[in-house]
């Protein structure tokens, strides 16, 4: 506006403009309407200059990267923490668009994986002016991928197993039973004590199997009265051969350490994973230290542990000289894939192994650490109470169960396995006639019926497996004994064993006292049950078994 005067020096004119600008204000309103839109998008949304300087950066962005607009307006984007972005924005304005991954960091550090989606803008020339970026955070979802792809791969690790452990045990089986036949002859000191190797050597490569499955497959095994005093020492003997030579195993075992009642290869397990914890803590070398006493849980303890019960306990304590553990961290251990060892160096599953186990052995977990100063883990068991109870010799004794001239038809399909056993029985009073397989066995068996007192057969075999000639004898002689065998100590094949009331059932490799007790237990069970009149006479015919019975067996060769 501009005021005009007249010649005497007073106003006379208002002379003004009036522009029309309601185009203009419906524009910045709108943007500002799309600018607030942008800013509810959970995506990083920024305009760059050609030469990265920042010129847009949403709330979204702010949000990824833990920087305000305020901060990040005007400033490079590689100044921002972020990676070198010469490439995709040389794409970008070569070909107008550019699809793909990046890591970027945050303001505080953390490096983020991103989905981005580059454009770029021209101006009404068509001349390159600004580059849009879109950005999605990723890092999420790529880690619950890495997550499930690590769990794929333990399934087929699992599946693995089982296969490799199924021919292993079957090797194994006789070397166990055959250390056994030698000890019975060996002669001399030094004779005796190769063979001592040997046997401690299968056993070790037995238990092996054994932990690799309960990893692997997640198998529960039997729950026994454990002294963990034994634990203990095959664990330490483990790390004192495999761990570092500057980390120092020391053990502090209570000498009336009280039993519990778990599973002996999962206690195992849980030492083990938090001994190999406690060594990775310790890179520079150190000191562990494994204890274990008695102690009571009282009621304060209850209130402060989940699911844990008042009562005697045993307390395994695992500590380390170490790196520690960050109080951020400490929150974290033990939930599954959690880990602080770079890629490829650990798995995340070792503590959340520990702790399960724990729980459903009726106990809990307590750990205690400082950053620099080492960390403690305290595992506390439920205790059955009173002092530990050698063990009767007796029941391991084989000469309890020797056989009296009885009848055996042994069947597997691996040779070496089937002359050791046969040997070993044999050696043991009992007479034995073979088979490779099924097949063969249902033939033996209807040539040589009314002598066979028991059979033991593997329960996986060509041609006709363990479970067909189980129930294609039953056809024929509902009262027969069996002892069913497996390398693949599995669930499934215990349950198929349960399920054919097949109450004798033994994992490979199995000692001579397993196998002698079984044999007698399964005839000494015929023989309450049926009595003496289980005879020849009772059987039929030798030459004539049921037609149904060979029908059946045909049917599964």
């Amino acid at each position: 506006m501009l005021l005009t005067k007249n010649s005497r020096g007073e106003p006379d004119h208002l002379v003004g403009r009036l522009t029309d600008i309601t185009e203009r204000r419906d524009t910045e309103e709108k943007l500002t309407r799309q600018a607030a839109l942008l800013d509810k998008t959970r995506d990083g949304i920024m305009v760059l200059n050609l030469d990265h300087t920042i010129k847009y950066w949403n709330k979204g962005a702010g949000a990824i990267y833990g920087w305000t607009a305020e901060e990040a307006l005007g400033r490079r984007q590689d100044e921002l923490r972020s990676t070198d972005i010469t490439l995709p924005a040389e794409l970008v304005v070569e070909k107008g668009e550019w699809f793909g991954s990046l890591k970027k960091k945050t303001k505080a550090g953390a490096v983020l994986t991103l989905d981005c989606r580059w454009t770029l803008l021209r101006d009404e020339h068509g001349e390159p002016q600004a580059i849009l970026t879109v950005d999605t955070d990723m890092t999420e979802r790529k880690q619950m991928e890495a997550k499930f792809l690590r769990a794929q791969r333990l399934e087929s690790i699992g599946t693995l197993a089982g296969g490799i452990a199924h021919d292993f045990n079957n090797l194994l089986s006789p070397i166990v039973m055959g250390v056994e036949l030698l000890k019975r002859t060996t002669q001399g000191t030094e004779a005796k004590r190769i063979v001592g190797s040997i046997e401690e050597s299968s056993h070790r490569a037995t238990s092996l199997v054994k932990q690799i499955l309960s990893f692997a497959r997640g198998e529960a095994g039997a729950r026994v009265s454990v002294l963990l005093a034994y634990v203990i020492r095959e664990v330490e003997s483990i790390a004192l051969r495999t761990f570092p030579r500057n980390i120092g195993v020391r053990l502090n075992i209570a000498k009336d350490l009280w039993l519990v009642h778990a599973d002996p290869t999962q206690m195992n397990q849980v030492l083990m994973n938090l001994c190999v914890n406690a060594r990775d803590a310790m890179p520079q070398g150190g000191r562990l230290t494994v204890a274990a006493r008695n102690v009571e849980v009282d009621d304060y303890m209850v209130t402060t542990n989940r699911g844990a019960v008042a009562g005697p306990h045993v307390l395994l304590e695992v500590s380390d000289t170490g790196t520690g553990i960050s109080p951020a961290n400490l929150e974290r251990i033990f939930e599954p894939f959690f880990t602080t060892k770079e890629l490829g160096h650990g798995t995340g599953l070792g503590l959340s192994t520990v702790i399960g186990i724990a729980r459903d052995h009726g106990g809990f977990v307590n750990v205690y650490s400082e950053e620099g100063r080492g960390s403690v883990f305290k595992v506390y068991l439920p205790a059955l109470g009173g002092p530990a109870i050698t063990p009767n010799p007796a029941v391991e004794n084989p000469g309890l169960y020797l056989g009296h001239g009885e009848l055996v038809l042994l069947v597997d399909d691996d040779a070496p396995a089937l002359s050791v056993t046969k040997h070993v029985l044999e050696s043991s009073g009992y007479r034995v006639v073979t088979a490779a397989d099924g097949a063969n066995a249902f033939s033996i068996y209807h040539s040589h019926r009314a002598r066979i007192s028991v059979v033991v057969t593997d329960m996986m075999m060509p041609v006709m497996d363990g479970p067909a000639l189980v129930e294609a004898i039953r056809r024929v002689d509902p009262h027969m004994c069996f002892v069913g065998a497996s390398g693949l100590g599995d669930n499934y094949n215990q349950i198929k064993a349960t399920e054919m009331n097949l109450h004798h059932f033994l994992c490979k490799p199995y000692t001579t006292a397993a196998l002698l007790m079984a044999i007698r237990a399964s005839m000494t069970e015929r023989l309450k049950r049926f009595g003496s009149s289980h005879r020849e006479e009772d059987r039929g015919s030798a030459s004539s078994p049921p037609s149904d019975a060979v029908s059946y067996a045909a049917s599964r060769l």
